[in-house]
């Protein structure tokens, strides 16, 4: 049977990149240590469950059997389950495919008292984007003029913004992403600069006037925003507060499809701006923008899927790409993550996977001897060959 440990590693990296940094971190194994001094269990033990549990596709029966054989008492397997789930798999469970709420409940425990796991889980992935964005930027810092492309960005957003909003084709928006996203990250008055040139936009977003506050206002980017601030309040602002302003607003009654989407790109360039870097909260990095980018016409199936099944454990977010020739007036947003399990792998699971298939090749030289008897040369090759594998083990 193959090695389990292998198999875990397997099952994992199968997983969205979420679960495979939660279950790389100091956190994770904070959580395994907590569970062994509460149950009085070997530390061991509780990973093997864990390792089996992934092995198993998240089977709960053969969880609670593999803890009822080792904690007589009912009530206290029943606690083991629950906090098993809710401290390891309730974080991370929009990620993976079964209900952890409902087994959780199911064994009599309480969903609410594993919040703070939930929290830790956010504050770690919002660390890691950070650090990935940093680590993705690094290669561009030599190359970059940040004084030049923060003067072009911020004229962008102030005199020409209606043409990159207009325009089907998303490579200007990729472009001008790419500059706004390193400079927020890289120059920390950028920020207030990109915002003040953005709210004093006067390009015509719209034909007809506005209604502000009873009076009649010229349909500018800027007016537009202040619209939307005067209805909906100063706050970050989710989607469902946006698209109730776009079909009930008195000014958002006037307005044919075109205008609405150019009004809705400009208001998610608001929230993505003004209220940055919350307004990327629980976005893959990959996915970061300013400019709304139109993502159907952006990626094709295949590079969608290609980028959903990007790795990045985080031995892989301490690497270097040594691929990166992106310039960062390129597209984050289009960028191409070449990045694969195989890539990312640690020395040390390397040289495991390395051993498990020599001891698989000495097996099969030992049967294959089977077949040959005395001193004849295939024998010979075949014992040598043996010697060489069981010499670098």
């Amino acid at each position: 049977m193959e090695n389990k440990s292998l198999q875990f590693l397997q099952k994992l990296k199968s997983l969205p990149e979420e679960v495979n940094i939660y279950f790389s971190s100091d956190i994770n194994s904070k959580i395994i240590e907590e569970l062994a001094d509460k149950y009085n269990l070997e530390l061991d033990l509780v990973h093997d469950i864990l390792i089996d549990f992934f092995i198993f596709d998240f089977q709960i029966e053969k969880l609670y059997k593999n803890i009822s054989d080792k904690i007589i008492n009912k009530n206290d397997s029943n606690n083991f389950v629950c906090d098993f789930l809710g401290k390891l798999f309730l974080p991370v469970g929009p990620f993976i495919d079964f209900k952890v709420e409902e087994e959780i409940k199911k064994y009599k425990g309480q969903v609410d008292v594993y919040k703070k796991y939930i929290d830790d889980f956010n504050d770690l992935i919002d660390d890691e984007n950070f650090d990935n964005l940093g680590d993705f930027l690094e290669g561009f810092e030599n190359d970059f003029d940040e004084n030049e492309e923060e003067r072009m960005s911020a004229y962008f957003l102030e005199k020409n913004l209606v043409e990159i909003l207009e325009n089907n084709d998303p490579s200007a928006s990729q472009k001008v992403n790419g500059s706004l996203l390193y400079l927020l990250i890289n120059k920390s008055d950028s920020l207030s600069k990109f915002t003040r040139a953005f709210l004093i936009n006067q390009e015509k977003l719209t034909k007809n006037l506005l209604i502000i506050e009873g009076k009649k206002e010229d349909p500018t980017i800027a007016n537009w925003v202040k619209s939307f601030v005067k209805e909906n309040g100063s706050d970050l602002f989710n989607n469902i507060i946006l698209a109730k302003y776009l079909t009930s607003s008195i000014n958002c009654l006037s307005i044919d499809n075109d205008e609405r989407k150019l009004v809705r790109k400009t208001l998610r360039l608001y929230r993505n701006l003004i209220f940055f870097p919350d307004s990327m909260k629980n976005i893959p990095m990959e996915e970061w923008e300013i400019i709304p980018v139109d993502k159907d016409s952006v990626y094709s199936d295949d590079s969608m899927a290609k980028l959903r099944k990007a790795s990045f454990s985080q031995e892989a977010l301490k690497q270097k790409d040594k691929e990166k020739e992106i310039r960062p007036s390129e597209s984050l947003v289009g960028g191409s993550l070449k990045i694969s399990y195989e890539n990312i792998k640690t020395e040390q699971t390397k040289k495991f996977e390395n051993n498990t298939t020599d001891i698989e090749k000495i097996k099969e030289l030992e049967l294959m001897l089977g077949k040959y008897s005395g001193k004849n040369l295939e024998r010979k090759a075949i014992e040598n060959e043996i010697k060489k594998l069981k010499k670098t083990k």
